[in-house]
């Protein structure tokens, strides 16, 4: 009783305790920070890599022979971390920023019987061809259940990566005319949810 401004073992340390307190909350909160961070880099990453790993068992050696030969290169992904569509399309399909999905919505991938496979057309999705699953000939190779679940909201709510190679094709002139190597994009869109 004697000691009348004496509040205890703890009390005199308060106010030495609190810029520690204070310190150690504003460490953990950056730290916290720059995880997440490096986490989402991560992430963002591992699925450029995984993108790359399908456009280059896709590409193999650059040169397409047929239909036969792409479903084959198609059966070797192996990938399902993320979702793709990928094809073949005319050398000039793209526009020139064909590198920004965003402003990317018109490329046609290949057929080997001259129909045309346009992923981000909405009326693609209404073509009576397209229901009853007659896409036999089409040059493209996707790990997606429903092809409708590739459309133009792709690019509009996730995160969405998109690279074009250049591959040769061979195609048949017709007539008798022979084959010819004919220069082509192969087109790889990835997205993750």
């Amino acid at each position: 009783m004697k000691n009348k401004g004496f509040i205890g073992p703890i009390g005199d340390d308060l106010p030495s305790l609190i810029p520690i307190v204070f310190a150690l909350t504003i460490f953990f909160a950056s730290f916290n920070s720059a995880l997440s961070n490096f986490d989402s880099k991560n992430s963002s990453f591992s699925n450029d890599l995984e993108t790359l790993k399908v456009a280059r068992i896709l590409r193999s050696n650059g040169y397409i022979v047929n239909l036969e030969n792409f479903r084959q290169l198609c059966s070797l992904v192996q990938v399902n971390s993320i979702k793709y569509m990928a094809g073949i399309a005319e050398f000039n399909a793209l526009p020139e920023d064909s590198l920004n999905p965003e402003k990317n919505y018109d490329f046609v991938f290949e057929a080997s019987n001259g129909e045309e496979l346009k992923p981000l057309d909405e009326l693609f999705y209404k073509d009576p061809k397209f229901s009853a699953g007659n896409l036999e000939g089409v040059f493209y190779c996707t790990n997606l259940k429903n092809l409708e679940e590739f459309n133009k909201g792709v690019f509009d709510y996730k995160k969405t990566i998109l690279r074009v190679y250049p591959v040769i094709l061979e195609k048949d002139r017709g007539n008798g005319l022979g084959i010819i190597a004919s220069p082509m994009q192969l087109v790889v869109v990835s997205w993750t949810q």
